[in-house]
């Protein structure tokens, strides 16, 4: 380093400092994409488990909607089923949408 000129030395002062920017912003950028994909992974369990209460509930529903329809004469007791079946599924609908994001 002895040996450079002026304009030499400042442009090694000015390539030491990109370095030292891009290796701060490399360190920004992965703490980011971890967090990123720390709330995705989040979301997804989330989701995941809002899809196997659905199916659960389509199951119940099904087998409401069969009883009701197939058991006229207990008509209260598979339209309780049916309506739980339907408020759960307001809820979960009230999970994707509000909590989700």
């Amino acid at each position: 380093m002895e040996h450079l000129s002026p304009l030499e030395r400042e442009l090694l002062d000015c390539v030491q400092q990109l370095t030292d920017a891009s290796v701060r912003s490399n360190e920004a950028l992965s703490d980011l994409e971890k967090r990123s994909t720390g709330l995705l992974n989040e979301r997804l369990e989330r989701l995941e488990t809002c899809l196997s209460a659905s199916i659960n509930l389509q199951a119940q529903f099904n087998a409401g909607l069969l009883g009701l329809l197939t058991d006229p004469a207990s008509y209260n007791e598979h339209s309780d089923t049916l309506n739980n079946v339907m408020n759960s599924i307001a809820q979960i609908q009230s999970k994707i949408n509000g909590g989700l994001q």
